[in-house]
């Protein structure tokens, strides 16, 4: 496998036990996880804060378009000094790759598939849920309202509890 078989985030030395989401699904890392494959089509937004109880959080929106090539891949990487993804450049991800044994290894055994939904209950799911939410938001108004092209965003409060 030369690439993922499906719309992939791959995410580089993102570090184990901080706080990640993507859309309406928040989570920890663990030392395994090194992104999200399956991505369906939409505007989707990924957050990660160095710790669950501080209310610091950078993310960035992004676009799988309706009709996704399967090599549609998103690369970010952690930097340690500003404790946030930024963009990575693809030799780095081939080398990250090459290092963890191959797309195939990392697909299967270090990829979580997106899921956003919340059970058999009859409940709407949240992947309805958040398309709902941003079926109407353009690349310009994300470019408006972040005021940048990479429609990357920052949050702090000085909240207890958000």
């Amino acid at each position: 496998m030369s690439t993922p078989p499906t719309p992939t985030l791959l995410l580089l030395n993102l570090p184990s036990s901080i706080l990640c989401g993507i859309d309406l699904l928040t989570f920890t890392t663990s030392p395994t996880f090194y992104g999200i494959k399956s991505l369906p089509p939409g505007l989707h937004f990924l957050f990660t804060s160095p710790s669950a109880s501080l209310s610091l959080r950078d993310g960035f929106w992004f676009r799988i378009p309706s009709s996704p090539s399967p090599t549609s891949v998103i690369y970010r990487k952690w930097d340690p000094a500003r404790e946030a993804l930024v963009p990575c450049p693809e030799d780095e991800v081939r080398v990250f790759v090459a290092k963890k044994g191959g797309w195939k290894e990392v697909y299967e055994k270090h990829l979580t598939p997106y899921r956003q939904s919340t059970g058999a209950d009859g409940e709407p799911r949240a992947e309805d849920t958040w398309e709902h939410l941003t079926g109407h938001i353009t690349p310009e108004l994300l470019t408006r309202f972040t005021r940048n092209t990479e429609w990357g965003m920052s949050s702090a409060s000085s909240g207890l509890q958000d």
